[in-house]
């Protein structure tokens, strides 16, 4: 195989799964957001 899709393989290899991304994500701790997103959200919709 060439070089390119040898190392294409690779780095895909070396990727975590979803599986693992998401694990991941689910051991990180929640976080507070000031103002919650949907009042963001709500203004910029007004504001059109």
């Amino acid at each position: 195989m060439s070089d390119y899709v040898l190392r294409g393989i690779r780095q895909s290899l070396e990727r975590p799964t979803r599986e693992e991304l998401f694990a991941r994500i689910a051991r990180l701790p929640p976080i507070d957001v000031d103002p919650p997103p949907s009042e963001v959200l709500r203004e910029a919709r007004e504001r059109r």
